[in-house]
């Protein structure tokens, strides 16, 4: 009978009947419970046996388990040793990302802070808007920060949070600013960056098709028409931080409330929290630079979702 085990059940398995507790094995292996419950009942799919039973509070081994257990620990101590060969302490770190363009900054931003911790760190980061999964097997990818979800079946996919989008205008833009009326917005030039990315998707679902449209090659050159006062767009907050705090862009919604006095602003003007998707496949083994990096990634995410509260 073949048998299609992975390190990732293994892993998972023995964070379990550590903590004796999914949640707490869940948090520290930065998964979701419902990914780790999965995991574990694919584990007792293929091994044929229940492993687990929950006791109150506490999730225990079963006498199958504890004759799993073992194994298990073979396992793991056999992969320990192998990742030590295979990562010399005084060889430099090197994570491979495959990454949305529209999330350079924000991925620089983590970089800068993984790197603190690790001097060493090497890293190649490789953009794409669609063949997330192509890139990373092509460059022998670590992690992947998209978009839209990874849906194929030998990769872990999870929402790990969303990103507020702000409608943003020149501040040479003389006409909009003196009269910031829906309507004035919505016959304004919209730039998006190329047709395929999130933006353009979202910005032709709020914009009628009489309304001139202006397409860049990605949202760091689009950001840059805007500023021109070639149009307007939707741009990442964490993209136009600093040219908002500075006057070169200011924002439609509040342009468009001062004007109006009003608490609540159109639909039209708005796009929702863009979602933010970590994957990787189930066969990488997590190192400790790209547990780190997931770690940054988690908290910057979290502050970001609580903005959006």
């Amino acid at each position: 009978m073949a048998y299609n085990l992975t390190y990732k059940h293994v892993q998972i398995f023995l964070q379990v009947v550590e903590l004796k507790s999914i949640t707490a094995a869940a948090n520290r292996l930065y998964l979701t419970q419902p990914a780790v419950t999965k995991q574990l009942k694919s584990l007792e799919a293929e091994v044929g046996k229940k492993l687990f039973y929950f006791d109150g509070k506490n999730t225990k081994l079963t006498v199958d388990g504890e004759n799993f257990l073992p194994y298990a620990k073979k396992i793991q101590g056999a992969f320990s040793h192998l990742f030590t060969y295979l990562s010399n302490e005084n060889k430099d770190y090197q994570l491979n990302l495959i990454v949305s363009p529209i999330f350079d900054e924000w991925v620089i931003q983590i970089l800068k802070s993984v790197k603190q911790r690790y001097p060493k760190l090497n890293y190649n980061i490789n953009f794409t808007t669609l063949e997330y999964t192509d890139f990373y097997e092509r460059f022998n990818g670590d992690l992947i920060i998209a978009s839209t979800p990874v849906k194929e079946k030998k990769y872990y996919c999870e929402e790990v949070g969303k990103i507020r989008c702000i409608l943003v205008a020149s501040s040479e833009n003389k006409s909009l600013i003196d009269n910031p009326t829906l309507e004035n917005i919505l016959s304004q030039t919209f730039i998006t960056p190329k047709v395929g990315s999130i933006l353009h998707e979202f910005t032709l679902k709020k914009i009628s098709k009489t309304t001139p449209l202006s397409i860049f090659s990605n949202a760091q050159v689009a950001k840059k028409a805007v500023i021109a006062n070639l149009g307007i767009g939707w741009l990442p907050e964490f993209m136009v931080e600093k040219e908002l705090k500075s006057g070169q862009l200011v924002s439609t919604r509040e342009l468009f409330l001062k004007h109006e006095n009003r608490s609540n602003e159109p639909k039209s003007i708005i796009i929702e929290g863009l979602s933010t998707y970590l994957a990787y496949s189930y066969d990488k083994p997590i190192n400790k630079v790209m547990r780190e990096f997931m770690q940054a990634l988690m908290s910057i995410s979290s502050l970001h979702n609580k903005e959006l509260l």
